[in-house]
């Protein structure tokens, strides 16, 4: 039997392995190259490594989709095989249909979503949890309007696995991470943080990092984190867009990712409202009130990374006036517009 321990080294995966027994120095690394067993293991020492890039060993996944109607715009549910939950996505016109569903009787945690009613251009996204999933899309049909869609999350049979504690976990850790990320709204009380055992906490932390991969391929994707703007894979290669006006004081930086068009931390925006702008107002409050943006008496200032659904929305409330973004977001190093580079690029 073989003996390993691991460690990362920027791309790379370092394996140092050999024969057991083994034994842990101080440090906790492990010696167990065959000539140097029971001595400490010097990562230090080639010999003692294996050298692997991390993307030749990453494990690949695999997720099973059920079209109930035979097309993406219907009822749809998500599996893994290394998962222990099951993921079911119901447009809220068909929701009726769900009491056929075994899973929606059992206990879980759901996600509605749809346009938010109060500022234009943004989502909004409400989470619970419930004994019985059924009775709480019952409720949420009658009371709450603004989602057109959801997605319940539960255990992947009757066995349980999954208790009404890991659930409120489950429900508490999503809201915090939703507000936190920015990339909808939301507007519903606080839940409470549950008391877990560590192991507990442990088992609900990976379940809802597998949860994470299937949400986005039904749809949810608001609680997938913005990328960081330091990687490279998080934005168009060299691309980084600014706005200022030396008139307001006020200077943006921004970065095209996957996760739209983000304005990044420390940049500014104007608090002298243009008489005619209306677009972006409600939304500027609704940053102000997250923490989002911060005055500072003579602008606002960004404390985190800001995901906007369009160059224009990011550009309005940086310059507190209406303004074509596409234009207006000029590229740091070239003076290109927004526009010209990715019109280019899409030719």
């Amino acid at each position: 039997m073989l003996g390993f321990h691991t460690m990362l080294s920027g791309d790379l995966i370092l394996i140092a392995w050999g024969a057991v027994p083994i034994t842990r120095n101080r440090n906790g690394t492990l010696a167990i190259t065959p000539d140097r067993m029971g001595t400490p293991c010097d990562w230090t020492n080639g010999k003692d490594l294996m050298k692997l890039p991390i993307s030749k060993i990453m494990a690949k996944s695999a997720v099973d989709i059920i079209l109930y109607d035979g097309t993406p715009k219907g009822v749809m549910k998500a599996t893994m095989s290394s998962w222990q939950g099951v993921a079911t996505l119901c447009p809220r016109y068909l929701a009726s249909d769900l009491h056929e569903f075994p899973e929606i009787r059992r206990p879980g945690v759901y996600f509605l979503w749809g346009p938010d009613p109060e500022i234009e251009g943004m989502t909004r996204a409400y989470v619970g949890e419930g004994k019985e999933i059924w009775n709480r899309v019952k409720s949420h049909l009658k009371n709450k309007e603004f989602w057109n869609r959801m997605i319940f999350v539960c255990s992947n049979s009757d066995d349980q696995s999954l208790s009404k504690t890991h659930h409120q976990y489950l429900e508490y850790k999503s809201f915090h991470e939703l507000k936190k990320i920015g990339l909808a709204t939301t507007k519903q009380n606080e839940p409470s943080l549950p008391n877990l055992k560590e192991s507990e906490e442990i088992f609900c932390e990976n379940f809802y990092g597998q949860m994470l991969n299937v949400l986005p391929i039904l749809g949810f994707h608001f609680l997938n984190p913005i990328l960081e703007a330091d990687s490279s894979e998080t934005k168009e290669p060299g691309y980084t867009f600014i706005v200022e006006s030396e008139k307001k004081s006020v200077r943006a930086t921004a970065i095209q990712t996957e996760s739209g068009f983000v304005v990044l931390q420390g940049s500014t925006a104007s608090k002298e409202d243009a008489q005619s702008w209306t677009s972006g107002k409600e939304l500027r409050k609704q940053l102000i009130e997250e923490g989002a943006l911060f005055d500072n008496g003579t602008c606002l200032v960004f404390t985190r990374n800001v995901p906007f659904n369009s160059t224009s929305a990011a550009s309005n409330i940086i310059l507190a006036r209406q303004t074509p973004g596409p234009i207006t977001w000029k590229e740091e190093e070239t003076g290109k517009t927004w526009k010209e580079i990715f019109s280019k690029d899409s030719e």
